[in-house]
């Protein structure tokens, strides 16, 4: 990962993120299983990074990731445009008004829309990073995975991480 002039988000900093008051109690609960510190730091993330978290859902990593890199870094949530799904949708303006209701947060975050038959996911080169939990499943099923991924390495900078994490049944 392209971490010449940064160093790895803390574990006093992850501490900090993870026992913020503004995290859903409901997500806070489920980092007993979904391991968020270890996750991250296993990616190798650090604070001055552009890390592109791809389809967010209603914003689980968002609580954490955008907090973390709000000072120094910079957070993208791609969303799908035109989405047909209506779980997609509503997870789309949950995870807007989430940023918008707390800037102090979240007031750097972005977020950026993709055609999923032609994904876009910034300029070529201008990510350190780009995660995505649980999603892997679905494109594998719409047969867009191998377009995705293309996507992926196309917005890293050279030495940046494409890092998934998914549930397969």
């Amino acid at each position: 990962l392209s971490q010449a002039a940064d160093a790895p988000i803390t574990a006093a900093q992850y501490a900090s993120v993870l026992a913020g008051s503004w995290r859903d109690p409901a997500n806070s609960a489920r980092d007993v299983y979904r391991h968020p510190q270890q996750t991250l730091e296993f990616f190798g993330l650090g604070a001055k990074q552009t890390v592109i978290e791809i389809t967010p859902g209603g914003g689980w990593y968002s609580e954490v990731l955008s907090p973390l890199l709000k000072d120094h870094g910079q957070y993208i949530a791609a969303v799908q445009a035109a989405s047909t799904s209506a779980y997609a949708r509503t997870s789309e303006e949950n995870l807007k008004n989430k940023f918008a209701a707390d800037p102090t947060r979240y007031g750097k975050a972005q977020v950026v829309e993709f055609d999923p038959k032609a994904p876009v996911f910034g300029k070529p080169a201008s990510a350190d990073a780009v995660l995505t939990f649980r999603n892997v499943h679905n494109w594998v099923e719409a047969g867009t995975a191998p377009v995705t991924f293309s996507a992926f390495y196309k917005v890293l900078k050279p030495g940046g991480v494409a890092a998934f994490v998914d549930v397969l049944s």
